[in-house]
Order: C-alpha cells, then structure tokens, then sequence
C-alpha cells in the first residue's frame, strides 16, 4: 500500500514537473516585426479611382503591459501606381506613408499559434508629384488625414523568440483640408476604405 502511494506522488510531481516546463509561445516582454503585403482600396472616392493595388512594407513593435493586453506602433509605406489622372491632376507617381498606434490581445490557439486582434489608429500622408504646366518641372501635393482600423493577426511559432505571421487589415481614412466640389465631381475627397493583407516575420524578447 505504502508502495502504491509512492508510486502515485512520482507520477504527480512529474506531471507538474512537465507542465512548469511548458513553453508559452509569445509570453515575452516586447516583439519586432516586419511586413510585406498588397493594399487595396475601395468606395467612390478618389483614392480608389485614381490608384491601383500596391505593394506595401511595414513595420512595428509591441510592448507587454498587463497579462494578454499591451500596446504597439510603427510606419507602413507604399507607392501605389495611377490608374487615371482624372482626380489627381496632372501627377506622375504617389507615396503613401502612415505612422500608427494600437491596443491588442492575445490569444493561444495551440501550441505554437498565437491569435491577436488588434484596433488601432493611425496618421496618413499621400504625396503626389506633378508635373507643372511648362511640363518641366514637378512639384509636390500633400493630402494628410487620420484613420481607425481593426486587424486580426496570427502568428506560427518556428522557434520561442521567431514566429511567421499573417494579417488582415481593414481601415477608414478621412481626410482633411481638401478643396474640392465633391457634388460636381461626383465622388469623395474626404473619406475612403483601404484593405491590406500582409504576411510577416516577428522577433519575440
């Protein structure tokens, strides 16, 4: 009987042995990551008539601050390429850069996946270059606004301090300061909708 006993307490402290030897996957302090992706845009207005889907790179870090919840930012750019220059002017390329903030949470999944839903804001800055009348010189034409997005993340662990990531991010921009007669043109000089997938590598410490 004595024998029995024994033979059970081994078994409970290996258990527990095993269990406090149990890697978390992304229970770390802070994270680095980057990303490539494809941003599209869409709405009557004239981001979505005037640039086509692009390329995009960005990137961020994120800060551990209660349990699950913690707190990120970074920049993310691209240089769309033009459809028509019908609502932009006389323009010869474009630059969209924008520089954000977000709250997240996460979520084990599994093992080795991690799901973290994210909202956020961010500031947006589009620059076109155009070309003046006498066609030989070109000058510069800067919209800015703000935007709110929501974007789910999840996250692969390949080793405890590297994961490969995929997100999907949707957001609303409004734009401000823009001079334009939106019932005579018949679209949107102050709002738009932009969708943006990305894939990722992250650094966790």
């Amino acid at each position: 009987m004595r024998i029995y006993f024994i033979v059970i307490g081994i078994f409970l402290t290996l258990i527990q042995s095993k269990a406090q030897d149990k890697t978390i996957f992304g229970d770390k302090l802070f994270s680095f990551g980057v990303n490539e992706g494809i941003k599209t845009f869409s709405g009557n207005n004239f981001i979505s008539k005037s640039y086509k889907t692009s390329a995009s790179t960005s990137f961020d870090i994120r800060f551990k601050v209660y349990e699950n919840w913690g707190i990120g930012g970074g920049g993310e750019f691209s240089s769309p390429s033009i459809k028509t220059i019908q609502y932009v002017g006389n323009s010869t390329k474009a630059k969209m850069s924008s520089w954000f903030g977000y709250v997240f949470y996460k979520i084990n999944v599994g093992e080795k996946w991690l799901f973290v839903p994210k909202i956020g804001i961010y500031s947006y800055s589009l620059t076109n270059t155009l070309e003046s009348n006498d066609f030989y010189s070109t000058y510069d034409y800067r919209t800015k606004g703000n935007a709110y997005f929501v974007a789910p993340e999840i996250n692969y662990f390949l080793t405890k301090h590297i994961s490969a990531n995929a997100n999907i991010q949707y957001s609303y921009i409004k734009l401000h300061d823009m001079n334009a007669n939106e019932e005579a043109i018949g679209i949107s000089y102050q709002k738009s909708n932009q969708f943006l997938t990305s894939v990722g590598i992250r650094f966790w410490f």
